[in-house]
Protein backbone atom coordinates (compact mmCIF):
# COMPACT_ATOMS: atom_id res chain seq x y z
CA UNK A 1 0.00 0.00 0.00
CA UNK A 2 1.24 3.39 -0.99
CA UNK A 3 1.32 6.75 1.55
CA UNK A 4 -0.49 9.71 0.30
CA UNK A 5 0.05 12.48 1.31
CA UNK A 6 2.69 14.35 3.46
CA UNK A 7 3.24 13.49 7.76
CA UNK A 8 2.26 16.78 9.51
CA UNK A 9 5.35 17.61 11.76
CA UNK A 10 3.57 20.33 13.86
CA UNK A 11 6.17 23.26 12.60
CA UNK A 12 3.55 24.32 9.28
CA UNK A 13 2.58 27.48 11.01
CA UNK A 14 6.14 28.37 10.80
CA UNK A 15 7.74 30.97 8.08
CA UNK A 16 10.19 29.87 5.92
CA UNK A 17 13.54 32.42 5.68
CA UNK A 18 12.11 33.63 2.48
CA UNK A 19 8.78 34.27 3.17
CA UNK A 20 10.30 36.03 6.50
CA UNK A 21 11.90 38.30 4.11
CA UNK A 22 8.92 39.44 2.22
CA UNK A 23 6.68 39.38 5.73
CA UNK A 24 5.83 43.19 6.36
CA UNK A 25 4.98 44.28 9.51
CA UNK A 26 1.52 44.53 10.79
CA UNK A 27 0.56 48.09 10.84
CA UNK A 28 -1.75 47.06 14.14
CA UNK A 29 -0.80 45.84 17.48
CA UNK A 30 -2.11 43.08 19.44
CA UNK A 31 -2.83 44.19 23.44
CA UNK A 32 -4.36 41.96 25.74
CA UNK A 33 -6.95 43.02 27.43
CA UNK A 34 -9.59 41.25 30.17
CA UNK A 35 -11.85 39.68 27.46
CA UNK A 36 -8.40 38.79 25.40
CA UNK A 37 -6.60 39.91 22.33
CA UNK A 38 -7.69 43.48 20.57
CA UNK A 39 -6.12 44.46 17.21
CA UNK A 40 -5.73 48.07 17.29
CA UNK A 41 -4.44 50.17 13.87
CA UNK A 42 -0.96 51.96 15.52
CA UNK A 43 -2.28 54.97 13.48
CA UNK A 44 -4.97 55.02 16.00
CA UNK A 45 -3.07 55.05 18.96
CA UNK A 46 -2.53 58.86 20.11
CA UNK A 47 -0.73 58.02 23.99
CA UNK A 48 -0.13 55.37 26.16
CA UNK A 49 -0.17 56.04 29.76
CA UNK A 50 0.98 53.33 32.79
CA UNK A 51 -1.49 52.87 35.68
CA UNK A 52 0.61 50.13 38.06
CA UNK A 53 0.82 46.66 35.96
CA UNK A 54 -1.83 47.90 33.75
CA UNK A 55 -1.77 50.41 30.69
CA UNK A 56 -4.25 52.59 29.42
CA UNK A 57 -4.85 53.60 25.53
CA UNK A 58 -6.03 56.44 24.47
CA UNK A 59 -6.97 56.23 20.88
CA UNK A 60 -8.47 58.51 18.39
CA UNK A 61 -12.88 58.92 18.39
CA UNK A 62 -12.33 59.48 22.15
CA UNK A 63 -11.87 55.64 23.29
CA UNK A 64 -9.45 54.24 25.38
CA UNK A 65 -8.48 50.60 26.46
CA UNK A 66 -7.26 49.36 29.51
CA UNK A 67 -4.66 46.36 28.67
CA UNK A 68 -3.17 43.79 30.51
CA UNK A 69 0.64 44.77 30.23
CA UNK A 70 3.06 47.11 31.44
CA UNK A 71 3.76 50.03 29.43
CA UNK A 72 7.78 49.14 29.75
CA UNK A 73 6.54 45.78 26.98
CA UNK A 74 5.33 48.20 24.51
CA UNK A 75 8.12 50.63 24.59
CA UNK A 76 10.18 48.55 22.54
CA UNK A 77 7.83 47.43 20.24
CA UNK A 78 6.36 50.80 19.15
CA UNK A 79 9.30 52.47 19.04
CA UNK A 80 9.79 51.85 15.62
CA UNK A 81 6.47 53.25 14.94
CA UNK A 82 6.99 56.81 15.97
CA UNK A 83 6.18 56.08 19.80
CA UNK A 84 8.58 58.04 22.05
CA UNK A 85 8.61 57.72 25.84
CA UNK A 86 8.68 61.17 27.51
CA UNK A 87 7.43 60.46 31.18
CA UNK A 88 8.30 57.52 33.13
CA UNK A 89 4.53 56.59 32.52
CA UNK A 90 4.04 58.54 29.46
CA UNK A 91 4.59 57.51 25.78
CA UNK A 92 3.29 59.47 22.81
CA UNK A 93 2.59 58.78 19.16
CA UNK A 94 4.70 61.72 17.28
CA UNK A 95 2.02 61.41 14.68
CA UNK A 96 -0.61 63.34 17.23
CA UNK A 97 1.73 65.52 18.60
CA UNK A 98 0.33 69.14 17.69
CA UNK A 99 2.19 71.06 20.66
CA UNK A 100 5.14 71.19 22.88
CA UNK A 101 4.91 73.84 25.35
CA UNK A 102 8.66 75.27 26.92
CA UNK A 103 9.15 74.79 30.59
CA UNK A 104 10.76 72.81 33.37
CA UNK A 105 10.41 69.67 31.32
CA UNK A 106 7.39 71.14 29.63
CA UNK A 107 4.45 69.42 28.05
CA UNK A 108 2.80 68.49 24.89
CA UNK A 109 -0.47 69.09 23.58
CA UNK A 110 -2.25 66.08 21.51
CA UNK A 111 -4.47 65.80 18.54
CA UNK A 112 -6.88 65.22 21.53
CA UNK A 113 -6.43 68.17 23.25
CA UNK A 114 -4.35 66.26 26.35
CA UNK A 115 -2.16 67.66 27.76
CA UNK A 116 1.30 65.27 28.72
CA UNK A 117 4.65 65.98 30.59
CA UNK A 118 7.96 66.17 29.70
CA UNK A 119 10.15 64.51 32.25
CA UNK A 120 13.39 66.24 32.77
CA UNK A 121 15.21 63.46 32.23
CA UNK A 122 13.46 62.64 28.57
CA UNK A 123 13.70 66.57 27.39
CA UNK A 124 16.77 66.55 25.75
CA UNK A 125 15.98 62.86 23.71
CA UNK A 126 12.81 64.50 23.15
CA UNK A 127 14.03 67.46 21.44
CA UNK A 128 16.15 66.13 19.73
CA UNK A 129 13.63 63.60 17.82
CA UNK A 130 11.84 66.58 16.92
CA UNK A 131 14.91 68.36 15.82
CA UNK A 132 15.16 65.43 12.79
CA UNK A 133 11.69 64.81 12.35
Amino acid sequence: MKKVGKRMTGNEHKLSPKDRNNFKPSEKVAVPTFEGLLFIPISDIIRIQSDRNYTDFYLTEKRNVVVTKSLKEFEALLSESGFIRIHHSHMININHLVKYIKGDGGYVIMSDQSKVDVSRRKKEDFLQLLTKA
